[in-house]
Formats: C-alpha cells, sequence, structure tokens
C-alpha cells in the first residue's frame, strides 16, 4: 500500500500477525514487496540515491533553521516568510533575499541594518557631513553652563544648546565605549545638582553649497548613538528641516528656516531610551525637495527630575552620516585622513596664535569673511550665524 499524502505507511490488510499464525504466500507475497517499496522510497542517510520530488519542512527561525548541520544546530537557512528566504550563522541573521526586484543583503553588525551586497564596499568621501565622528574640537573639548547662545562652542560643525540658553548643559569630547573605528564621540549631558528641565538640543546645518548637489535625491541619515546610563528623558527625537535661502539663521529649539521652509522629519522617536549598554544606530531616508539649499538636523531630549548621580544623564552621539541613496552603508568620514577632515573643519573656522593674519593668507581658505575671537589663540570664524 503505498504512502499517503502526509507520508504515513500502513501496512497491507492482514497485519499485524498474531503468535502462531502459519506464514503464507498470500500474506508474504503481498506484505514484503509492500515494505520493499516503501524502505526504496525513503532517502538513505548514507546519501545512496536522490530525492525525486521536491523535499518539504518546516519554515524553521532564526536560531534553529530548517535546513542546518549535526555540529552546528543554529546556522543554516529558514524561510522567515513566504516572500523572504534567510541564512543564520550561529543564531543571528547573515543574509537574505526577497521577492520582487530587490537586491540580495548582508546584515551589517556594526551599523545594524541590512546593506545591499554591492554596495558593501563603500567609496570614501559618501558622508556628506563633515566631521561626522567628532575628530575635530578646536573651539573647546569640554564647555559646560554656556549661556552665550552662541551654540558653536565645542566640536567643529556641530551645534549645541538648552532650550532659553539655560545653564546645566555639558559637552565633552568622550573617549570611552565607541564603536570599532571611532576615536570620540560627543557626550551631551547635565551638570551634577542640575534640576533644569529644558530641552538639550544637539544638531548640524550644512552650508548651503553642500546642501545644492542633494537637491530632489532621496537620501539616508544614520546616527550611532548611545544613551547615558542614568538618562531621564522619556525619549530622543530626531527633526530634519530644508529651506531655499542661503545659509540663513536658524534657531536649533525651533529649526525651521526662514525661506521656504519643509518639516522633512518632525521630532521622529529613534532610540530606546531604556538601553545604556550599547551604541544604537538608527537611519532616516527622506528625499530633498528639488529646490533646496539649505539642510538641517537636529536631536532633542527633555530630562526629567534633579541629577545627582554617577553616570550620565544624556547622549553620547558616536558618528552621523548623510549620504545619498535608500540604503544605510558602514560609517566614512568626509575626508579621506585626519587631515582632509581638519582642512575640511577649517573652511569654517581656524584656531591661530596672533589676530593679525590677513585673510587672503588663511590656508585653507574660509568660506566667508571671520570674525576673530579669544585672546591667544584667537579663534577666526567663519561659521554659519546662528
Amino acid at each position: 500500500m503505498p504512502r499517503s499524502p502526509t507520508g504515513t505507511f500502513t501496512l497491507v490488510n492482514g497485519n499485524p500477525v498474531v503468535t502462531g499464525t502459519i506464514i503464507t504466500s498470500d500474506w508474504a507475497n503481498d506484505t514484503m514487496p509492500d515494505i520493499g517499496a516503501a524502505l526504496t522510497d525513503s532517502l538513505s542517510r548514507s546519501g545512496a540515491g536522490g530525492m525525486l520530488a521536491p523535499v518539504r519542512g518546516v519554515a524553521g527561525t532564526v536560531t534553529s533553521p530548517a535546513h542546518s548541520y549535526s555540529d552546528f544546530p543554529r546556522t543554516g537557512m529558514y524561510a522567515f516568510s513566504e516572500t523572504d528566504t534567510r541564512i543564520t550563522v550561529d543564531g543571528v541573521d547573515r543574509m537574505r533575499w526577497r521577492e520582487g526586484n530587490t537586491t540580495t543583503q548582508t546584515w551589517d553588525s556594526d551599523l545594524k541594518v541590512w546593506v545591499d551586497i554591492n554596495t558593501v564596499a563603500t567609496v570614501v568621501g559618501a558622508n556628506k557631513l563633515i566631521n561626522g565622528c567628532f575628530d575635530i574640537w578646536q573651539r573647546a573639548t569640554n564647555v559646560q553652563d554656556d549661556t552665550s547662545g552662541l551654540e558653536y562652542v565645542a566640536a567643529d560643525r556641530w551645534r549645541f544648546r538648552r532650550n532659553g540658553n539655560a545653564t546645566g548643559m555639558r559637552i565633552a569630547r568622550y573617549a570611552s565605549q565607541q564603536p570599532a573605528g571611532v576615536r570620540y564621540g560627543a557626550l551631551v549631558d547635565r551638570v551634577t545638582n542640575d534640576a533644569n528641565t529644558d530641552n538639550m538640543l544637539a544638531g548640524y546645518q550644512m552650508a548651503t553649497e553642500d546642501a545644492y548637489p542633494l537637491q530632489g535625491q532621496a537620501v539616508t541619515l544614520t546616527l550611532g548613538v548611545r544613551v547615558g546610563s542614568q538618562f531621564s528623558a522619556p525619549n530622543v527625537t530626531l527633526a530634519i528641516a530644508s529651506g531655499t535661502g542661503e545659509d540663513e539663521i536658524i534657531s536649533l529649539s525651533s529649526l525651521v528656516f526662514p525661506t521656504g521652509n519643509v518639516a522633512l522629519v518632525s521630532d521622529s522617536t529613534l532610540f530606546d531610551v531604556g538601553n545604556s549598554s550599547e551604541t544604537q544606530v538608527a537611519s532616516v531616508t527622506f528625499t530633498v525637495p528639488v529646490d533646496a539649499t539649505e539642510l538641517a538636523f537636529r536631536l532633542t531630549w527633555a530630562p526629567e527630575g534633579v541629577y545627582n548621580t554617577s553616570g550620565q544623564d544624556g547622549i553620547i552621539i558616536f558618528y552621523a552620516k548623510l549620504e545619498t541613496g535608500v540604503s544605510a552603508t558602514p560609517f566614512v568620514t568626509q575626508g579621506s585622513s585626519l587631515g582632509a577632515e581638519m582642512a575640511l573643519c577649517q573652511r569654517y573656522g581656524q584656531t591661530r596664535s596672533t589676530n593679525t593674519v590677513d585673510e587672503d593668507d588663511l590656508r585653507p581658505s574660509m568660506r566667508d569673511t571671520p570674525a576673530i575671537t579669544g585672546a591667544g589663540p584667537y579663534f577666526y570664524d567663519a561659521e554659519i550665524p546662528v
């Protein structure tokens, strides 16, 4: 008797026999060929013969794949869904294939994002942000209780402030817990005994000359952020805006350009504020308006209570990358070396030992006529006004 559609084999009539049954040709000649046919139709464990029909089984899971190995049961292939097949290695997704005209992707364990397999090798310079991983700190490496409203007070090209220019905020170069390939982060947190609950802000404004090439393009912003062990705010939100003016003054608090403002991302929550044990990576893809000549983004969080314990009640931003395309790719700096990154920063600001350097003699040439501040060292400031 053949197997049923579910694979069940049933002995022919007359079975099972009982003690004392005489073996007859009628019984044996029907039963034995039936068993032989069923055995022939079974798969040999030693590899003799091959399957003559499709092999079907359970879909499996990332930690228990459908097709795995005796010695490595957590490694193999499984069906995540009807339209998504994946390879898992030791219980972690590493590659996937999906229905439709989609590119095969691999899992980037550092960025924690799926990456198109044909974009893993990223061209250096894809990052449109200068000082994206906080290598350059010409002004200062530790600032707190700044109420000047200048915002450009620490890491080059980055802006920091507290609503109302309130006290109780610290910005410091941070050299601990950083992900591989990153030297520093920017720690933005509260000072001890601070009871102020005004918003804390960290952001970046692109110069018009850098925004023009992105007009009409889909771009992806990726941020690597770690929340402090004493983080008290309910969330960290991201806002992105564009404008149609030229290097206009914009408040980090409102993030509204005076001319042609478009809110591209409105205070989106990206990070798990309860997870302070690792750097979290989040990406947002958006389309830059075809007439945009200005672009800025901002992170916001509102601390609660009084900060009077060890640890940080704030965030550490380790890197930011803005690139064209809809997929996040591994982080790179805009400059091809530390010296190149410094030169890019020096178009906006330069530290000098004297305040008498002729503008034409500044190297590299600055993007605008600088204002000179400080008193030995002096800072030549050509940043976008705030």
